[in-house]
């Protein structure tokens, strides 16, 4: 069988819960998950939230919306 490692850490799938495989062979254990989610929970605690920007009038994917709920199942 074959050994998967977290590409963040190191560890090994025996060693942690989960892991989680990305493109390329990439993967993330849910150690790494939990410390990046600390990380960025962190940073947007001490940063105000941006402003959303006003959405536009009829862009395309308003209408892209529109068609696919008019499109017949």
């Amino acid at each position: 069988m074959r050994e998967y490692l977290c590409s963040f850490c190191g560890k090994n799938q025996d060693q942690v819960r989960k892991l989680i495989a990305g493109q390329n062979r990439v993967f993330i254990c849910d150690q790494c998950i939990d410390l990046c989610k600390s990380i960025v929970d962190e940073e947007f605690i001490q940063a105000p939230r941006p402003e959303e920007p006003e959405p536009r009038r009829r862009s395309w994917l308003d209408r892209l919306r529109r068609i696919a709920i008019a499109l017949p199942r």
